[in-house]
């Protein structure tokens, strides 16, 4: 079942875009091992990550008035009130949603928006409910380097990746601990703006804290 936020929580694309290679895991404590996959996108469930790309996930459920979305790994989000209006009417079940965090959460009173990747539509949200634990789709911690700043994620079937992190974030991640379940947003729209080279945006649901990164 679901459980709240700030405990312990515990898909692709157009098929035009083409996949990336396989790729080499490497345990930060020396293990060695070729894992012969395409890249997934940890959390969209079993979904193909392709070059030019957002990450997304589907909506699956929202209730009429607007008010609550919720995405296909579980998690429910809290739309505000000045965007009841656009949830209500351009948000419909199986619409392709990228989470962005909120650049000046202070003007807009909301740390994320969703991007509807089929209406155009962009409103304010907050994770009221984390994805449901042992789901597919639910990206837990396994592993923190702190020395190099990168993780090793895993997602519900076992699939794992590592990810390097901006190291200007590198204070956040010592308040990371394995085990903890993260989401992945997209940094895109905010590294054009800011000459940021890091393109993804790492969600602790635990600390609803984000950390730009990007696939190692």
């Amino acid at each position: 079942m679901n459980k709240s936020v700030p405990m312990k929580f515990s898909r692709s694309l157009p098929d035009s875009h083409k996949p990336l290679q396989t790729l080499t895991y490497v345990s930060f404590f020396g293990d060695v091992s070729k894992m012969k996959k395409t890249i997934i996108l940890f959390l969209l469930s079993i979904t193909t990550l392709f070059l030019e790309a957002e990450p997304y996930r589907k909506l699956t459920g929202k209730d009429p008035s607007g008010y609550t979305l919720e995405l296909d790994d579980g998690s429910v989000w809290r739309v505000l009130d000045s965007s009841l209006s656009k949830a209500k009417d351009y948000y419909r079940e199986g619409d392709l949603i990228v989470i962005y965090p909120v650049l000046f959460p202070f003007f807009s009173g909301s740390k994320f928006f969703f991007s509807n990747l089929n209406s155009g539509q962009n409103v304010n949200v907050d994770l009221s409910l984390g994805p449901i634990s042992g789901k597919p789709g639910c990206v837990e911690i396994d592993e923190i380097d702190f020395y190099r700043g990168r993780l090793l994620l895993r997602d519900g079937n076992n699939n794992r990746l590592i990810w390097q992190i901006n190291t200007d974030y590198l204070s956040n991640l010592r308040q990371w601990k394995p085990g903890q379940c993260v989401i992945l947003g997209s940094n895109r729209r905010h590294s054009n703006y800011l000459g940021s080279v890091f393109e993804y945006m790492l969600i602790n649901v635990e600390r609803l804290d984000c950390i730009q990164a990007n696939m190692a």
